[in-house]
């Protein structure tokens, strides 16, 4: 696995000074925020997951490949009636919170995950990632 972080930082310098030759904006790669996994089963004498695996090894796996707020999730949606999709936050009570009630969104637990990765539900992630001086919002949907 060190030699996959040794190759990517290869190839992050590698794409900087071609930026640079094109007089494009470079970015530096301290700005970035990226992270190694804690526990990644990519690694070498780890063992592959399988459908024996728990779910306990499924939901650690997905928290790995899939970083973002802990503090809330998106849901899937679909409109039978007009064919209309997307994705919107997921809250406590959906149907309340049009009552001008305030919203109380749910954080993304093991459950969550869990019913996403047996087929219940469609959820999404989001990730803050920071640009400059600024901020920007990445949404990762899975």
């Amino acid at each position: 696995m060190t030699d996959l972080w040794q190759e990517l930082e290869r190839l992050r310098s590698e794409n900087a000074e071609l930026r640079r030759r094109l007089g494009l904006q470079v970015n530096d790669p301290a700005e970035k925020e990226w992270t190694k996994p804690t526990r990644s089963f990519l690694q070498v004498g780890q063992p592959p997951l399988t459908a024996d695996s728990s779910s306990a090894e499924k939901i650690t796996c997905f928290r790995n490949l899939f970083r973002g707020r802990e503090d809330v999730y998106a849901v899937h949606w679909i409109n039978e009636r007009t064919g209309k999709k997307g994705y919107a936050p997921a809250v406590e009570d959906p149907w309340n919170s049009r009552k001008g009630k305030p919203k109380k969104y749910l954080p993304l637990t093991d459950h969550a995950i869990h019913d996403h990765l047996v087929g219940e539900k469609v959820i999404g992630c989001s990730g803050v990632k920071r640009l400059g001086s600024g901020l920007a919002l990445t949404h990762f949907l899975v």
